[in-house]
């Protein structure tokens, strides 16, 4: 019963940048400690009982076992749900259209249209009443800024 213990104390400690060592370790001696407590409790709980009632015995702690894995298991979602609502709840507040992370990302997902260029016209230069082609992300020292980003 101490390594069950001792297994689960260690599995409180588990997070995403923990070495995969520690949860083998973890996994392997629970399931040591596992398999020595459950046959002996088995066996305190069924010497106790009349043998006829055995079979009823076996059905109800087998029933019971099912339950109670069901019931952890749909515990344990319900909490990974929920901490995944929050921690999603936590990233999007501070993701905004104006912060440079969105900028990048928008940038590499479409790729910019190619600029005119001076060789692209037939007859090798500038077109008469057209002006040239200018980079939106030019900026000018007379002009605002092409975008805005939040400190």
């Amino acid at each position: 019963m101490a390594a069950v213990v001792y297994a689960n104390s260690l599995m409180l400690g588990y997070s995403p940048a923990m070495d995969w060592r520690l949860v083998v370790a973890a996994t392997l001696l629970q399931g040591t400690g596992l398999g020595m407590l459950l046959p002996s409790l088995g066996k305190a709980a069924f010497g106790t009982l009349d043998p006829k009632f055995r079979p009823e015995g076996t059905a109800l702690l087998s029933l019971s076992r099912v339950y109670g894995s069901t019931i952890g298991i749909a515990v344990v979602q319900i909490f990974f749900y929920s901490n995944t609502q929050a921690m999603h709840l936590a990233l999007a507040k501070n993701l905004t259209p104006f912060r440079t992370a969105a900028h990048v990302a928008g940038s590499i997902a479409k790729p910019r249209p190619r600029r005119a260029q001076r060789h692209d016209h037939p007859a090798g230069g500038r077109r008469r009443g057209h002006r040239p082609v200018q980079d939106p992300d030019v900026r000018h020292a007379d002009r605002e800024p092409a975008c805005a980003f939040s400190p």
